[in-house]
């Protein structure tokens, strides 16, 4: 299970959105850099504390803090925007082996929209959505179909929306409509070379395995073993498939995705919290977005349901008030006569007044 964890980690190579990605004036502290090793294999132990020297010595001014997040990873919490950004752009850290960039995850939010239809464009969406937030990327996703046994992509009715800056607009207006905005979450990679959780076969290292027994491919002209046994899953040992979606890994990598996006954290962070809570209860309830719930309140928790037994009678008449009286008021002359003797009303000449008006002696001592 440990090595199905890191392989979790497995992501494609950073592309230029990611290099050329940097901090913009509102965005908010900390301003964290991460700075990766350029050599695949490192042998040495305690790597990481020879990256922290190398980025002190580069870094002149600027620096609050250094952590190791990984094997030949570090991420390096600058004082203040411009220090990020700089660091970033750094070509020092090019000549001793390591390049830093900026995570996604800081600087972008991404979220959806439903039930828009399929004849709105893209281009339409460019040009008619509104969002109080800088809207900078719009792209339709597709849905899986399958039709006589063939599978097909098409376009559905859910738009992904990335917003710049950590916040994650609540709604967005389209055509004076308001659409509620929730948090995308990746759907979770299966390989089909080695069956693991967290990649795609495109970006597997790993040698492939057969999905049913886990030894090596045996070929067209040989049965597997377990071709007419129970499934189970080579990862796990559970009587379900390889690619079942109740496997206990794919669930608990499902919380860490879920967990990162509701959060705006990164997935190492994510899954830090998950296993840490996983280990001390056995489960890990994370926060979610439950879309069945009215727009306006998706973002809130719900309140407990008290139920009382003798609800109060309400009055469709709203100015029913005006009708009533209470006899165990007290008179204005009795709510003076129990007052606080501290408390005066005006001069002595007032409070005369009041007190020949309502009755009240006046006390000359």
């Amino acid at each position: 299970m440990a090595s199905t964890d890191r392989d979790a980690n497995n992501t494609q190579p950073l592309t230029s959105a990611i290099t050329s990605n940097r901090y913009g004036k509102t965005d908010h502290a900390p301003f964290i850099v991460h700075i990766h090793a350029k050599i695949e294999h490192i042998t040495e132990s305690s790597y990481e504390v020879m990256m922290k020297r190398q980025v002190s010595r580069i870094i002149s001014s600027g620096l609050c803090s250094i952590k190791k997040i990984g094997r030949g990873k570090i991420a390096v919490e600058m004082r203040n925007f411009y220090f990020a950004n700089a660091l970033a752009s750094n070509k020092d850290l090019d000549k001793h082996g390591l390049f830093a960039f900026i995570p996604l995850h800081r600087t972008v939010r991404s979220g959806i929209i439903r039930g828009i239809p399929t004849s709105i464009t893209d281009q339409d969406l460019r040009s008619d959505l509104r969002s109080t937030s800088k809207i900078i990327e719009i792209k339709r996703l597709n849905k899986r179909i399958t039709i006589n046994g063939k599978t097909d992509f098409v376009p559905s009715t859910t738009v992904n929306l990335k917003f710049a800056g950590q916040s994650l607009s609540k709604h967005v207006t389209l055509y004076y409509d308001l659409h509620a905005v929730s948090p995308f979450i990746f759907r979770i990679k299966t390989c089909f070379n080695c069956y693991r959780i967290g990649h795609i076969s495109k970006y597997c290292k790993r040698n492939p395995r057969c999905r049913l027994c886990g030894q090596p491919p045996h070929g067209e002209e040989t049965i597997c073993e377990r071709q007419d046994l129970s499934p189970k899953y080579i990862n796990c040992n559970g009587d379900h498939l390889s690619t079942s979606s109740n496997c206990p890994l794919f669930i608990r990598q499902k919380n860490i995705q879920s967990l990162a996006a509701v959060e705006n954290i990164s997935l190492n962070e994510a899954r830090k919290r998950v296993l840490h809570n996983s280990n001390a209860t056995g489960s890990y309830d994370f926060p979610t977005f439950n879309a069945a719930r009215p727009a306006e309140y998706r973002n809130f928790p719900m309140l407990p349901h008290i139920v009382n037994s003798n609800p109060p009678s309400i009055n469709p008449n709203r100015f029913s008030i005006f009708n009533s009286y209470n006899d165990s008021y007290l008179p204005y002359s009795e709510t003076l006569k129990n007052s606080d003797s501290n408390v005066h009303y005006g001069n002595k000449n007032t409070q005369a007044h009041l007190s020949r008006q309502h009755g009240i002696k006046e006390n000359r001592n």
